[in-house]
């Protein structure tokens, strides 16, 4: 009869240990440690047969005991506010895949109100559990007030009011919305109306002051902003409710969410936006509309730049995307370089070229005998 292979024990009868392990994989003690330890100088074949030996026996290190021993425990601590938000989510990934590369774990909490107690309790939280570091991608509004830790524990933060406080990787926030109310203020618009993010978010306050601040730059008197929440919902709210002005020809929105959001309800409402289409993002499902209008014959060709140093939580839906172009012979960039080539390429003005169709015959078994 089948059925799970249930652990060894150790020659004691109790709990294998670390020469249970090694005797089984026919390696030292210290292999076995440096294998637990995520060593990086240990043979790959060595490597897997300490990993099933540890399977078979059912072997888990004692994580304390290791962080005693190497003063380290080789975990990160991470907050966050909205993990489902784009921004927070994209952010987070880029530090669960330093942390991989890095050979440390991540213990990570999501605090929804940081301005307040909660944000103490779950930083003290993390570093009862033993963390080497802490990483704040987002914290709204809370300030150094609430984040206390022991004096040892070094911290980063991403776009919060902790910028300033801590050492901070943050978008450059003032430029890219100053760049933004630019472009549309040189395409002969008077004026541009505003959808703002939440109120105890850092950055979206930082992106309405510099909105305004911009604008009265310029000689414009900011219109009153319409309040956001980040999500595409409120984008297409604020939409309704600026598609019912006719005075408005420019919005500037503080996320992507929400422009997609407004550029829906522009959009029922029959409002030429521009011959812009916007899709979803690559992990809500971009690519895959991309790929339906590859297949639909509406695409003449894709620049699809991939950051192929990080792994993408939509890998899958990337590689369909590639294989569709290549099915139905589309050509698609997945660089600088290739797109460059590809846009400025004299055969786009060739009325003598024909792309080759590829040939599809049906595969017949009975055509190839075994």
């Amino acid at each position: 009869m089948g059925g799970t292979q249930q652990p060894r024990r150790g020659r004691s009868g109790g709990a294998p240990s670390v020469a249970d392990v090694a005797r089984l994989a026919g390696v030292s003690t210290q292999t076995v440690s440096r294998v637990s330890a995520g060593a990086r100088n240990v043979r790959a074949d060595t490597r897997e047969k300490v990993l099933r030996a540890m399977e078979r026996l059912g072997y888990s290190p004692n994580r304390a005991a290791q962080a005693l021993r190497r003063g380290s425990f080789r975990t990160i601590g991470v907050v966050t506010q909205h993990i489902e938000r784009t921004g927070e989510a994209l952010t987070t990934e880029g530090v669960l895949a330093a942390a991989w590369r890095a050979g440390y774990t991540v213990s990570m909490i999501q605090v929804e109100r940081p301005a307040s107690e909660d944000m103490r309790t779950a930083v003290t939280h993390l570093a009862h559990q033993g963390v080497d570091g802490l990483v704040v991608v987002q914290a709204g509004r809370a300030d150094s007030r609430h984040l206390v830790l022991p004096a040892d524990v070094p911290v980063a933060v991403s776009d919060s009011a902790l910028v300033g406080y801590y050492p901070s990787a943050s978008a450059d926030q003032v430029r890219g919305v100053r760049a933004a109310v630019d472009h549309l203020l040189g395409l002969g618009h008077r004026e541009v109306h505003h959808v703002t993010g939440p109120q105890d978010s850092q950055s979206a306050l930082i992106r309405s002051a510099t909105w305004a601040a911009r604008l009265r730059e310029s000689g414009i008197e900011p219109p009153e902003p319409v309040r956001g929440d980040w999500t595409a919902a409120g984008g297409y709210a604020a939409g309704e409710r600026l598609a019912a002005d006719p005075a408005v020809t420019a919005v500037f929105c503080a996320n992507d969410l929400m422009a997609l959001g407004a550029l829906e309800a522009f959009e029922e409402r029959g409002i030429e936006y521009s011959n812009i289409r916007c899709m979803h993002s690559g992990p809500m499902g971009g690519d895959t509309e991309i790929a339906a209008m590859v297949v639909r014959k509406e695409i003449n060709l894709a620049v699809f730049l991939i950051d192929d140093l990080n792994p993408q939580p939509h890998e899958a839906d990337i590689q369909m995307l590639l294989r569709q172009c290549r099915v139905h012979n589309v050509p698609i960039a997945c660089n600088r370089y290739s797109a460059d080539l590809m846009i400025t390429s004299s055969l786009w003005d060739d009325d003598a070229y024909e792309p080759m169709e590829p040939k599809y015959a049906p595969f017949n078994r009975e055509n190839y005998p075994v």
